[in-house]
């Protein structure tokens, strides 16, 4: 049996981290968060986007940053 895993069940993108590619984690987490928000786990959501945000603002991403940001800034 395969067990699926949602996209709210692990803290970032273990892909992402294996190979160390911080520029794709945030982009991903601010993607969890946003699809998190769309299902109404807004707690969930700011969790990821805080992670995308600490990890952007690491990297330089403003990009990224800014969609955390935003997104951080919508839920309140």
């Amino acid at each position: 049996m395969v067990r699926r895993r949602g996209p709210g069940t692990g803290p970032r993108p273990a892909i992402f981290q294996a190979t160390k590619h911080r520029y794709g984690e945030a982009s991903v987490l601010n993607a969890i968060g946003e699809a998190l928000r769309a299902m109404g786990r807004d707690g969930e959501a700011a969790q990821r986007h805080r992670l995308a945000l600490a990890i952007a603002a690491e990297t330089g991403d403003e990009d990224e940053r800014g969609r955390a940001a935003a997104a951080l800034e919508s839920l309140g």
